[in-house]
C-alpha cells in the first residue's frame, strides 16, 4: 500500500509539473494582449524589424501591418491633439484659427469647447492656434492652458477654465495671460506646451526666425521653458531651474540652443522627453532628455544643425539679418570651445538627424496654407519634423516603448534603444498624401495623428506579421 501511494504521488508532482511548464510556455508564446504583463511578449524593432540600418539610414520595412485608421474629418487646420487627463474616450483638437474642438467617442461635436478666433493672429503659416494642454487635477480645478500667437504675432502663453455647469465648454472670459513672448518674425514659433510628470508646464518656442535669440540667454525664443503655474495667478519659477543663480539667463529656461521645436513629448511611463527641432536646409533631429535631466542642455542651433557646425554646411553663402538686427553670416559661426555662447549649458547633440531632400521650404514661409499645399510636391520629401509620442497603449503591446514620429510629408518612424543602448530607427510608413501636423495620445496611451490640409484625425492601428 505505502508503495502504491508513493508512486500515485510522484505521478501527481510529475503532472503538476508538466501543467506549469505547459502554462509558462503558452505564457511564452502568448502575443495576442491577453496576458495584461506586457513584458512577457514585448518585442523589439530589432526584433521585428532584423532588417534595420544604422541611425543615419532608413530603411522602408514591412514588420508590421501599421496603418492610420480614418476616425473624424470636418477639421480646420488642426494643429494639435490633446487628451483628456482622466477620460480616454474624449480628445481635444486644436485648429489654426483659434477653436478647439471636442472629439468624443470618434464624433467631431458641432460647438466648439473653446473659439478665441478673434484674439488669434493666424495669417502666417506658422502662426495660429498652436498648443493645448490639460492641466494634471483638471478634474478639480478645471484649468487647461494654451499657447497662441495673438494680434500682433507675440507669442501668449494663457490659463482658461470650463464652465462649471458644462464641462464641453469653455469660459472665453476666464482667460488669464500668463506669458506673452514677442516674436520677430511670423515664422518659427514653436507652439507645443505639456506638463510633464514633476507637474511643470514646458514650453516650446522657436527662435523667431534665422538669428542668434537660441542662443541668448536673456531671451526666450528658441528655448524649453518650465514654469510652475500651480497658483490661482501668475506664474512661478522652480527651485531647481538650472539658471535661477546665472544672472545672463533669464529663470524661465530649461535649456536652449533650439530652432524650431514645433512637437515634443513625454513618455507617459518614463517621463523621458523627445524634441523634434526642426531644421533649416540640412538635417531634421530628434533630441532627447532622459528623466534624469537637470536642464541646461545646449542643443547647439545656431552654431550646430544636427551634429555638425554651420560653417561646414551649404547655405549659398547666405547672410540673415532679423529684425532685431541680428546679422548671421554662417560661414563665420565659430564652434570651437572658445565660443562663449557654447560654454553657456551642456551642448547635447540629437540622437537621431537624417538628411533633408527639399528644395527649398523656406520659401513658402509667407503664403497662405492652401498656396503651402499647392506647393507641397516642391517642399518633400524629408521637411519639418514631428515628434510623436511613445507608445504605451493595451492594443498593440509589442509596440510598448516605440517611440513613434513622423514629419510634414508623411514619413512614419519608430525608434527605441537596443539593448546595447543604442538608438535603432525603423521609416514604418513612407511618404504619402499626408501632411502631419501633429501626433497625441489619448490618456491609455493610443496614438491619433492630425492630418493639416484635409482637417483629418486617424488613430494608429497595427497587425504584426511574420515574415
Amino acid at each position: 500500500m505505502r508503495h502504491k501511494s508513493t508512486k500515485r504521488f510522484i505521478i501527481t508532482i510529475l503532472f503538476i509539473f508538466l501543467l506549469l511548464i505547459i502554462i509558462i510556455v503558452i505564457k511564452k508564446l502568448s502575443i495576442n494582449g491577453i496576458n495584461d504583463d506586457t513584458s512577457e511578449y514585448k518585442l523589439s524593432l530589432a526584433s521585428l524589424c532584423p532588417y534595420q540600418e544604422s541611425y543615419t539610414d532608413q530603411l522602408t520595412i514591412e514588420c508590421w501591418d501599421l496603418e492610420f485608421d480614418l476616425i473624424s474629418t470636418g477639421l480646420s487646420f488642426p494643429t494639435e491633439i490633446a487628451h483628456h487627463p482622466h477620460n480616454s474616450k474624449i480628445l481635444y483638437i486644436a485648429e489654426k484659427e483659434g477653436r478647439i474642438r471636442i472629439l468624443e467617442n470618434d464624433n467631431l461635436q458641432d460647438t466648439p469647447f473653446l473659439d478665441i478666433s478673434d484674439k488669434v493672429g493666424s495669417d502666417g503659416v506658422e502662426q495660429g492656434l498652436l498648443g493645448l494642454t490639460f492641466h494634471p487635477d483638471y478634474n478639480q480645478n478645471g484649468y487647461f492652458f494654451v499657447n497662441y500667437t495673438n494680434n500682433s504675432g507675440a507669442t501668449t502663453i494663457s490659463r482658461f477654465s470650463i464652465d462649471s455647469l458644462n464641462q464641453n465648454i469653455a469660459i472665453k472670459e476666464s482667460e488669464l495671460i500668463l506669458m506673452t513672448i514677442d516674436q520677430p518674425d511670423k515664422i518659427h514659433n514653436g507652439g507645443h506646451i505639456e506638463f510633464g510628470g514633476d507637474g511643470y508646464l514646458y514650453i516650446g518656442t522657436g527662435d523667431g526666425g534665422p538669428s542668434w535669440h537660441a542662443q541668448n540667454g536673456d531671451s526666450l525664443l528658441g528655448k524649453l521653458l518650465r514654469i510652475d503655474v500651480n497658483h490661482k495667478e501668475g506664474y512661478s519659477i522652480p527651485n531647481h531651474n538650472p539658471f535661477t543663480a546665472n544672472r545672463n539667463f533669464r529663470n524661465e529656461i530649461w535649456s536652449f540652443g533650439l530652432r524650431n521645436p514645433w512637437k515634443f513629448s513625454f513618455d507617459q511611463k518614463t517621463n523621458d522627453l523627445y524634441i523634434g527641432d526642426v531644421g533649416l536646409k540640412n538635417f531634421e533631429e530628434i533630441n532627447f532628455q532622459p528623466s534624469s535631466s537637470t536642464g541646461a542642455e545646449n542643443y547647439g542651433w545656431l552654431h550646430y544643425e544636427g551634429d555638425i557646425c554651420v560653417s561646414e554646411l551649404s547655405y549659398n553663402n547666405e547672410r540673415y539679418q532679423d529684425r532685431f538686427g541680428w546679422m548671421i553670416d554662417f560661414e563665420k559661426v565659430d564652434c570651437s570651445d572658445a565660443s562663449p555662447e557654447l560654454n553657456n549649458g551642456k551642448l547635447t547633440f540629437p540622437i537621431y538627424q537624417y538628411k533633408q531632400q527639399v528644395t527649398d521650404v523656406h520659401n513658402h514661409e509667407e503664403q497662405s496654407d492652401t498656396e503651402y499645399h499647392t506647393h507641397q510636391e516642391d517642399i518633400c520629401s524629408g521637411s519639418a519634423i514631428i515628434a510623436g509620442e511613445v507608445y504605451r497603449g493595451q492594443n498593440y503591446p509589442y509596440l510598448d516603448g516605440i517611440f513613434i514620429f513622423g514629419d510634414f510629408c508623411g514619413s512614419i518612424y519608430g525608434m527605441e534603444k537596443d539593448s546595447y543602448g543604442n538608438w535603432i530607427v525603423v521609416q514604418l510608413l513612407t511618404e504619402n498624401d499626408m501632411t502631419i501636423s501633429s501626433f497625441g495620445r489619448n490618456v491609455d496611451g493610443e496614438i491619433f495623428l492630425a492630418e493639416y490640409i484635409k482637417g483629418h484625425i486617424y488613430q494608429l492601428k497595427s497587425t504584426m506579421r511574420y515574415n
